[in-house]
């Protein structure tokens, strides 16, 4: 597969958790951008079932470990220009940091 020649980062994730690979080819996501809206609101999703700041850490890491999986098969297989990519990588950053900050302010609110 050419991300495992194409990307030592990549190679590494999926040899971690294989289980990646196949839930971002089953997606449908592979030919297309995620918009921020759509990342937001699966985040948001994945973050109501976690407990407490371990398993809101835990699902943030996991959707962009996913996340950047997609982006960096999109790349690899010249499924993205470059502008689509860098956008789609800072919209990533975006929901993450939003999810993150958002999560940790309700937990501070009395």
């Amino acid at each position: 597969m050419a991300c495992l020649s194409g990307s030592p980062y990549l190679s590494e994730m999926l040899i971690s958790e294989p289980k990646l690979l196949e839930e971002v080819f089953g997606s449908g996501e592979l030919g297309r951008s995620v918009f921020k809206d759509e990342l937001e609101a699966e985040l948001a999703r994945q973050l109501e079932k976690a407990e407490g700041m371990e398993g809101a850490m835990k699902v943030l890491r996991r959707f962009h470990r996913r996340a950047f999986l997609r982006l960096g098969l999109r790349d690899l297989m010249r499924e993205a220009e470059l502008t689509e990519t860098v956008e789609d990588l800072s919209n990533l950053a975006d929901a993450c940091l939003d999810a993150g900050l958002g999560f940790v302010e309700n937990l501070l609110r009395p």
